[in-house]
């Protein structure tokens, strides 16, 4: 699939517009749907992000954990780098929000964390409690 391709590339924005068509057609596998979720948070787009992230974690929040992205060219630990030396303070909500989904594919306690510094700046966001319960609730697996 080219969007794969262009997803292994670094070419997030191309790769993003591929999935979007994916996804549109409807019943996009969880791998698609993974990709599209970093896609979205390395093109700007972290608020597009969040829904289909918590539609992941609420359909199966083991696949987010256990699925190893190294094997499938997903640079998250590379992403994740970079992304936090893109930076400034002080820190916004969006880049609580997208350390909480980019540390979920290889941190479970680390992305615990960020979302729950995102709760605490959005205490009635319904999205950020479903995504913290989904994951917290895979943390008795993964301890």
């Amino acid at each position: 699939m080219l969007g794969h391709h262009d997803f292994l590339l670094g070419q997030y924005a191309s790769a993003l517009a591929c999935y979007e068509v994916v996804i549109r057609w409807g019943a996009p596998s969880k791998a698609v749907r993974k990709r599209a979720i970093v896609c979205y948070i390395q093109t700007g787009q972290p608020e597009k992000a969040l829904p289909l992230f918590k539609a992941l974690v609420e359909e199966d929040a083991p696949y987010i954990l256990e699925h190893n992205d190294n094997l499938n060219g997903c640079p998250c630990p590379v992403i994740i780098q970079k992304f936090v030396n893109t930076i400034r303070n002080p820190i916004t909500q969006a880049d609580r929000i997208a350390l909480g989904v980019l540390w979920s594919y290889s941190d479970l306690h680390l992305a615990l964390l960020w979302f729950n510094k995102a709760l605490q700046q959005a205490p009635e966001n319904s999205s950020l409690k479903a995504i913290i319960a989904g994951l917290s609730s895979q943390t008795v697996m993964v301890s």
